[in-house]
Formats: structure tokens, C-alpha cells, sequence
């Protein structure tokens, strides 16, 4: 089954937002690239790739960030924010 046009933006979206969110927790908690990565046994390069929207990133992988950055997992994926183009930069993650 191949993705609209609409569905695909959507999707990308959706990827940038978590992307952003990792980002966002992972700087408010002080933690380099490198130290996330190594905590939750991915790739510095690939957590890279994740936090600019560049990767897809699967459930499980994200279930690790969440917990490692003591994040709730549904605060990460934040659906309502693709909708609006927010990011919760300015919000409190700690």
C-alpha cells in the first residue's frame, strides 16, 4: 500500500515533532548526544538521525529514549502539536 501525498507529509511531520521532542528532553536534561545513546544502546548517529526527522524510529527504540530521559512516552509523540507546527522547546521537560 503506497502513501498519498497528504498521508506521507503527515508522516514526515509526525517524525520531525518526536525528533524535536527527544531533542528538547535530552538538552533540558543535560545529556550529550553521545551519553543518551549509549544509555539506550543506539547509534550515536542514528539518535542523531532521529532528533532531525530524518529516521523513522520504532516503538521500541522510542519506549528506551522515553524511559531514559524519564519522559512519558505520549509527551514525546505529542500528535496535537504536528497539527498546530508547535514544539514544546520552551516547555519545562525536567
Amino acid at each position: 500500500m503506497q502513501l498519498t501525498k497528504e498521508e506521507t507529509k503527515y508522516f514526515r511531520a509526525v517524525r520531525k515533532n518526536i525528533g524535536q521532542n527527544i531533542l528538547n528532553a535530552r538538552r533540558a536534561k543535560k545529556l550529550s548526544l553521545y551519553r543518551l545513546s549509549k544509555e539506550v544502546g543506539i547509534n550515536p548517529h542514528n539518535l542523531d538521525l532521529f532528533e532531525l526527522g530524518k529516521k523513522h524510529i520504532s516503538i521500541e527504540k522510542l519506549v528506551k529514549i522515553s524511559s531514559a530521559l524519564n519522559v512519558n512516552l505520549d509527551r514525546l509523540i505529542d500528535i496535537d502539536n504536528v497539527m498546530t507546527g508547535k514544539s514544546e522547546e520552551n516547555e519545562a521537560w525536567i
